[in-house]
Formats: structure tokens, C-alpha cells, sequence
């Protein structure tokens, strides 16, 4: 019995003991600098004005000519958008004070399509981890659409 269990483990051993003896030669990498202005607006906003000029598009195509914001299309029609690279559940859409979700969980219906531009006063786009004022906020940011 004690022979077998030998034989079984003695494959495991000799590749822990080749990992530990791995594991304690260093590696030296060279320096790396990154530089880099911050980005100093947190918030963008577009007006009626500029939301009806949209020709009917969604308020999620709207937003993508706020600097930092795209769309990826889930459907045929359906823009989410997408603040600094990061989108789904990470972005808060809002109606006023009240948060919009998807109904469809391969989100081909996200929460910003369903607003046409022409009925919104101005759409406010916070990037980065928003305040808690409206509500808990997502990663990325949070649309907030003011009808």
C-alpha cells in the first residue's frame, strides 16, 4: 500500500521540487517609465441642441462624442456605451434618479437605447467611480439622462 502511494505521489514530488528550485532564481527586468498627463475632465454633458442634431440616433450614440466614450453594438440597432474601455454592467444608466437595466441577458436591449435623444433635456456622462448622490454608480462611470 505504501509502495503504491509512493508511486503515485513520486511524479508530483519531483515537480515541486523542480518549481521550488525555479522559484528562487530571480529575475532582473529593466526599469520602465510611464508619463502620462491626468486627465482632468471627469464629466462631459451635451444639451438638447446638440442631442437633436443626433438625426434619432440613441443617447448611447449620442454620448460617443464625449472624449472617452464609445458604443459596442449588441444588436442591430442597440448601442451600449462604453466609458474608457470599460462598459457593461460598469456603466450606471439613469433616468433621472432611477437606474435602467437590460432585460435581455445577452444584452442585446441595453438601458440606453431605449431614450430617443428628442426627448431628453441634456444626458451627463461622469467617468471614473461617480459620487453616490444619484445612487450607487459603476466602475467605468455613469450616463445620467435628464428628460
Amino acid at each position: 500500500m505504501i509502495k503504491k502511494m509512493i508511486l503515485a505521489l513520486g511524479p508530483w514530488l519531483l515537480l515541486a521540487d523542480g518549481l521550488q528550485a525555479r522559484a528562487e532564481e530571480a529575475v532582473q527586468l529593466d526599469a520602465l517609465t510611464v508619463q502620462a498627463s491626468a486627465l482632468t475632465e471627469r464629466q462631459g454633458a451635451l444639451q438638447s441642441r446638440e442631442l437633436t442634431g443626433t438625426r434619432g440616433q440613441s443617447v448611447a450614440e449620442a454620448v460617443k462624442s464625449v472624449p472617452g466614450v464609445a458604443a459596442v453594438y449588441r444588436g442591430a440597432n442597440a448601442a451600449e456605451p462604453v466609458i474608457r474601455g470599460l462598459g457593461w454592467e460598469r456603466v450606471q444608466t439613469q433616468l433621472g434618479c432611477l437606474s435602467l437595466y437590460g432585460a435581455c441577458p445577452s444584452r442585446m436591449d441595453p438601458p440606453a437605447g431605449y431614450v430617443s435623444p428628442f426627448a431628453v433635456e441634456s444626458v451627463v456622462v461622469e467617468k471614473a467611480l461617480p459620487s453616490v448622490t444619484l445612487g450607487h454608480g459603476g466602475t467605468a462611470g455613469r450616463v445620467v439622462i435628464n428628460p
